[in-house]
């Protein structure tokens, strides 16, 4: 159950990683952040042996759910960034930037800014409403991220993001604003593996289709024998052939086939709206709906016969 915070002095500074007074010689307790780093919405789950707890986003979520966070900050001309919208510039199209393996200065700082302030805020969630809890202990974090990739072993997917996120962690404790400057300073640091505020042994990758297989094998949903799992995002389609049965009473879901595609709907209206005067924002921005053909032919003013042409790689 959140608590409502009545009096704004009684906040927590919003950089903190422990509750007030805890010290290193406290009990431990290890809580994991899992981070779902979607190309239009990302999700949060704080999680440890018993219970998991969803991030809920309120006034900054999708008017329909409140877990669902859009992939976006805004920056200030003085550099101070914030995940609600204000009279700064409107960064997007995060993830897309990764998606085409664009790890350049550019594409790396702003995933950092934007992981940086979803941290703080993760942690600013359970630090004010899960202190009878967790309040009397030290908490050892960690970090799990999806990776859009059909490697299991993509190593250097995997360490752009570590390094993305060992970043990030270090701009989200350091009091006051998080800004660009502390993002960029706080990625330019990251030399080695054992020189971070939060070690890279404690920031876990996996193949975001492997978690998907894992959460349905887990879900009372589960059934045996040849599965087909295709998922349609915001940026790939992920297409999954496995099998489902048990071994002396654990679970054994060989993977068959695999592929993730860069064929999700935002790449898909980006190339139908691509040498025209169109913007990805507005109408086609994260709370509105895919537009329908006859829209996109208002829109567009072309006939609907031709999407076909234009789908081409899509179909």
């Amino acid at each position: 159950m959140e608590r409502e915070i009545k009096n704004p002095a009684d906040r927590l500074p919003d950089n903190l990683t422990q509750f007030p007074g805890v010290t290193d010689d406290f009990q431990r307790k290890q809580l994991v952040i899992g981070f779902d780093f979607g190309t239009a919405f990302t999700k949060v789950i704080i999680g440890e042996d018993r219970v998991r707890y969803a991030v809920p986003w309120k006034k900054i979520s999708d008017p329909e759910n409140q877990y669902l966070l859009p992939g976006r900050f805004y920056l200030q001309k003085d550099g101070a960034c914030d995940l609600e919208e204000n009279s700064g510039q409107m960064i997007s199209g995060i993830k897309m930037r990764l998606l085409d393996r664009d790890f350049g200065n550019i594409a790396l700082l702003n995933t950092c800014i934007f992981a940086a302030l979803v941290l703080r805020k993760t942690r600013t969630f359970l630090l004010e409403n899960h202190s009878s809890i967790y309040g009397s202990n030290h908490i050892d974090w960690l970090i799990n991220i999806g990776l859009p990739t059909d490697d299991i072993h993509d190593e250097e997917l995997a360490n752009v993001y570590k390094k993305v996120f060992a970043a990030a962690w270090r701009a989200s404790t350091q009091p006051g604003t998080i800004t660009s400057e502390k993002c960029e300073a706080a990625l330019s640091h990251v030399k080695t593996e054992d020189s971070y505020s939060i070690s890279w042994n404690k920031i876990t990758t996996f193949a975001e289709f492997a978690a998907q297989i894992t959460g349905y094998v887990r879900s009372p949903l589960r059934e045996k024998d040849l599965h087909l799992l295709i998922d349609v995002g915001a940026g790939t389609v992920d297409t999954t052939v496995f099998n489902v049965h048990d071994v002396d009473g654990e679970d054994v879901f060989p993977i068959f086939s695999k592929a993730v595609e860069n064929l999700g709907t935002r790449f898909l209206i980006k190339n139908r709206i691509k040498n025209t005067d169109v913007a990805e924002d507005g109408e086609l921005g994260p709370f509105a709906p895919v537009p329908s053909l006859v829209r996109f032919s208002s829109l567009l003013g072309i006939k609907k016969s031709e999407f076909e042409k234009i789908d081409t790689n899509f179909r």
